[in-house]
């Protein structure tokens, strides 16, 4: 868990949602979208664990093959949020970080430690 879940957590929650919306806002589209995603991912999760009178092992199985997508990416997804309202999942389960993209020429790539 982050540090900036851990102050999330502390804060009453009309803080913490207003806090959290600010930051989902600010993100680029390409996360929002990411984040939509994985909340509808665990939506699905959700109803199958309620609906659908499955455990919630047998949800997140069921939902990984609906959604072509590993099990154990769902459970990670699902410790993001636990404990959270749905109202708040956006921010929760949007990515933080992204490989950063390095467009160097192949004379500037160093191989075994040598210009």
């Amino acid at each position: 868990m982050t540090v900036w879940m851990l102050r999330m957590r502390q804060m009453n929650s009309r803080e913490r949602q207003e806090t959290a919306m600010e930051w989902f806002e600010r993100q680029p589209a390409d996360r929002k979208l990411e984040a939509l995603f994985r909340s509808e991912v665990m939506s699905r999760c959700e109803l199958y664990n309620r609906k659908a009178y499955l455990n919630y092992t047998a949800a997140i199985n069921e939902t990984a093959r609906d959604f072509r997508i590993n099990s154990s990416t769902i459970w990670r997804w699902k410790a993001l949020i636990e404990g959270v309202s749905k109202i708040d999942w956006l921010p929760y389960l949007c990515p933080r970080k992204t490989m950063p993209v390095l467009n160097l020429p192949s004379a500037c790539i160093i191989a075994d430690g040598v210009k």
